[in-house]
């Protein structure tokens, strides 16, 4: 049996970067503060920060979220290595 693993890094974006309640404990990143807008382009930033924390030393997976209640959807990627 696998041996589960803990959620090391939320990529959130600026509808999801305020909540602190969930997974408090985790490291968050918000591309979308650090560079503006991204629209489409999100996800892809997201998949290229997970793969570049996955193939670090750091530990966990990585669960990135998109939309939210102010949005016409949401999305959600668990990633791990």
């Amino acid at each position: 049996m696998a041996e589960e693993e803990s959620v090391g890094l939320w990529l959130v974006d600026e509808a999801g970067a305020g909540a602190g309640q969930l997974l408090a404990a985790t490291r968050r990143i918000d591309l979308e503060s650090q560079l503006g807008p991204l629209s489409g382009a999100l996800g892809v930033l997201q998949c290229a920060a997970a793969a570049a924390h996955l193939e670090s030393d750091a530990t966990g997976n990585v669960l990135a979220t998109a939309g939210g209640p102010r949005h016409d959807a949401a999305a959600a990627l668990l990633l791990t290595p």
